[in-house]
């Protein structure tokens, strides 16, 4: 259960990123230099906003995607052993 906490946590900074760019209008939650990777977010404060929140929560989902398939290729590898005893 504790492979789930790396995933959980990083859908849970992208929900929170997305939720204080929402609800402060006087300042954007981003990620530092994001605009050297994205060029054309250059100058855009709530487009930076948005990528990071998005950066956060595809890391997030692949993170858990992840999780989930390797817990049922174990699970399924363990039902082959039990049933070859």
């Amino acid at each position: 259960m504790i492979g789930y906490l790396t995933p959980l946590l990083l859908l849970g900074v992208g929900g929170f990123v997305l939720w204080y760019n929402a609800h402060h209008a006087s300042s954007v939650f981003r990620l530092q230099y994001l605009d050297l990777v994205f060029p054309s977010l250059a100058g855009d404060l709530p487009a930076q906003g948005q990528a990071s929140a998005a950066v956060f929560l595809a890391l997030g989902g692949l993170a858990l995607t992840w999780r989930i398939v390797r817990d049922l290729h174990a699970a399924r590898v363990r039902a082959r052993k039990d049933e070859a005893e």
